[in-house]
This record gives C-alpha cells, sequence and structure tokens, in this order.
C-alpha cells in the first residue's frame, strides 16, 4: 500500500504518507521502522527529524552534506555571537535581523532560476554582509539601519516571495511576464541604494580622516616641513631648486599632475 502512493518518487513526507493512506503518523512510522528491521526496506532511510522517508542513496548522501553545512553554519553562528556578546544591544538586534535577511536572500537565490536574477541577489547579499560587518565593526551606526531592518528588507522579501509564485506558474502570460520584469528591474533600485547606504555608514570614518590630514597639513607647516616653507629657508624658491639640482621645473596643476619639463640643454 506504501509504495502504490510513494510511487517512483525519491523521498516521500511521512505525514503525506500517512494522510493518503488514512493512518496515524505513528502508525506510519512504526510500520516503517519494523519494515526496515526486516529488511523489506534495506535501502531506506528516516532523516533525523524522522518526518521523511528517504527512498535512494543519493538524495540520502545529499542529506548528509547538508546536514554536515548546516552543523558548521551553527557552530559560526555561535561564534559570531559570542564576538558580540560585547557589542550593545540595539547593534546585537540589527546584526542578528540582518543575519536573518541574509539566509532568507540566499535561500530564495537557490529557488530561483535565472542567471540575471541570481546576479542581483548575490550582489544583494554582498552588500548587506558588508553592512552587518560595518555595524560589527561601528556599532554606534546601527539605529541609522532601523528603516532598513523594519521596511526595506520585509518589502524586498515580499517582492522576492511574489516573484518565486510567479516563476512557477507553467503558463506565462503577460501579467506574470510584466509583474516578473518590474521585480527584476525594482531590485537594480534596491541594490543601487543599499550600497549608497552603506557607503553612507562610512561618513564618519570620511571626516575623521579629512580632519586628521587637515591637522597634518597644519603641522607640517608650522614646522616647515611643506615644500614652499623648506625653500624659503634656503633662500630659494621651489623652482630654482628643482631647476639647479635637476634642470626640470615642474608645475602642479588642480589634479596634482601637470608635468612641465625645461633641460639644462634647452636653457642653454
Amino acid at each position: 500500500e506504501y509504495a502504490k502512493i510513494i510511487g517512483d518518487a525519491e523521498y516521500f513526507e511521512i505525514e503525506k504518507l500517512a494522510r493518503k493512506a488514512g493512518r496515524t503518523k505513528s502508525d506510519v512510522l512504526a510500520d516503517i521502522k519494523a519494515l526496515k528491521d526486516k529488511g523489506v526496506l534495506a535501502e531506506a532511510w528516516l532523516d533525523e527529524q524522522e518526518t521523511t522517508l528517504i527512498l535512494t542513496e543519493e538524495v540520502y548522501n545529499q542529506y548528509q552534506e547538508i546536514k554536515a553545512q548546516s552543523e558548521i553554519l551553527r557552530q559560526q553562528a555561535e561564534k559570531e555571537n559570542a564576538a558580540d556578546a560585547d557589542l550593545p544591544e540595539t547593534a546585537r538586534a540589527i546584526i542578528r535581523e540582518g543575519r536573518e535577511y541574509i539566509k532568507t536572500i540566499h535561500e530564495y537565490n537557490d529557488d530561483i532560476p535565472g542567471v540575471e536574477m541570481s546576479e542581483k541577489l548575490y550582489r544583494l547579499e554582498s552588500t548587506m554582509d558588508r553592512i552587518v560587518e560595518q555595524v560589527r565593526q561601528n556599532p554606534s551606526s546601527a539605529p541609522e539601519l532601523r528603516k532598513l531592518m523594519s521596511y526595506y528588507l520585509p518589502t524586498t522579501v515580499k517582492l522576492l516571495k511574489a516573484y518565486k509564485e510567479l516563476d512557477r506558474q507553467t503558463v506565462s502570460g503577460e501579467n506574470i511576464t510584466n509583474t516578473k520584469q518590474e521585480i527584476e528591474d525594482a531590485l537594480d533600485t534596491i541594490n543601487d541604494a543599499f550600497e549608497k547606504l552603506l557607503d553612507s555608514l562610512f561618513q564618519n570614518m570620511a571626516w575623521d580622516v579629512s580632519s586628521d590630514i587637515s591637522v597634518m597639513q597644519t603641522m607640517f607647516a608650522q614646522d616647515g616641513l611643506t615644500p614652499q616653507e623648506m625653500s624659503a629657508q634656503s633662500g630659494q624658491t621651489v623652482a630654482e631648486t628643482e631647476n639647479q639640482v635637476y634642470g626640470t621645473t615642474l608645475t602642479w596643476g588642480d589634479g596634482g599632475g601637470a608635468v612641465q619639463a625645461q633641460t639644462m640643454e634647452e636653457e642653454e
């Protein structure tokens, strides 16, 4: 009876099998285990949660690989959580939410076929990874991402859910095609906006760098370490010094790259 229900399927959910057989889930599990003990189902396995009957070695090996990868990811998450223990709660909450959204986007990327869509979603994953890492490095930036977590990302996931549903339809009508194209175009806008948001998180760093450079330049001038100050101390202009030593006059334009050379032979 079970064989007729399962047919050629490589795996089958126990609950679904019970429902079709008109039996309880516990009864079906007991039957499956009894059949395995008697060797009738020698090439069959139950998953760790006993929710699925796996009927081919290939699928079972895939399941084992996925389980091993999940364990690696779990250990990695534990290490990351331990590393984040000293961060403020606001930052930890943003990081947790961000990682969950990255995981969800990755799952949609696996489910939705097409190279173009995959590229858009990989780009989105990468940007989100960098945003989360920036929050870890600079926890004070966490409050700036509240709108990202409360609206932008949930709406993005909603669009991906709709796209996946549309892509599963066996008939592709005009409405389905147009809606899918709108979502694809929207992802370009979303990626641009998220990258701009990531760039804005470095604004304070840019201000600090500019301030440090400005202070350093002022100190160089005070200590006579700029080219103008050093040439004035020797009683010569920069141009005179260059011409005397190298037979060359250097003229720097706005971009710092315009060079005019005059050799000693030409002067003669």
